[in-house]
């Protein structure tokens, strides 16, 4: 046999060998499976994926205001979801809206505020609330917060608050936000 015949042999052998290698160490481990019976529910269901369907948005708007204060809600439509917490993300203009104060609507029954940070150097709110565990049977629209606030003396024109992308809105089973869209508040400033 010649050398260059032993070499093709050599190098078909070894590359058999590493591809079998490969294909062995590159199968996953079987992972153990979850057994459930229809009577017996599973401790901890795994979240999935869903559809966004809850809608966030400010009542009135627009909101005209007659003086320096104006008062709005934050409104929710949850379309059938089963709603366990909601973070508000907000931006307002700090040089035309001041006094800014946010607290909880009646929409969650006894909610816990997880956060609550107005920033009046940055115009940012961040504002979140969960569920107790006992609060059942949501209804599927109200009010999820109150927005409170002054105009400066010198503002005029309109304004607007808006929700900054993460806003969240999370369901119970659910692992990614439901939060299907959002519409600002504009501010018509008295003259």
């Amino acid at each position: 046999m010649s050398k260059r015949v032993v070499v093709i042999i050599i190098v078909f052998f070894l590359a058999l060998f590493v591809i079998g290698l490969f294909l062995l160490f590159s199968q996953k481990p079987p992972t153990p499976t979850e057994t459930t019976t229809s009577s017996i529910p599973a401790v901890n269901p795994t979240p999935t994926d869903a559809p966004a369907h809850t809608l966030l948005f400010f009542s009135p708007s627009p909101l005209s205001l007659t003086n320096s204060s104006g008062s709005v809600s934050i409104d929710i439509n949850a379309n059938g979801d089963n709603i366990s917490a909601i973070q508000l993300e907000l931006q307002y203009d700090p040089k035309i809206l001041t006094n800014v104060d946010i607290v909880p609507g009646t929409y969650l029954q006894n909610p816990v505020v997880l956060l609550k940070k107005i920033s009046p150097q940055t115009g940012q709110i961040s504002f979140a609330l969960g569920l107790t565990t006992n609060a059942t049977n949501l209804p599927t629209t109200g009010t999820v917060a109150k927005l409170t606030f002054q105009t400066l003396p010198s503002a005029s024109g309109q304004t607007q608050v808006s929700f900054l992308p993460n806003t969240l809105v999370t369901a119970t089973g659910i692992e990614n936000s439901i939060l299907k869209s959002t519409t600002p508040l504009t501010i018509i400033l008295p003259r």
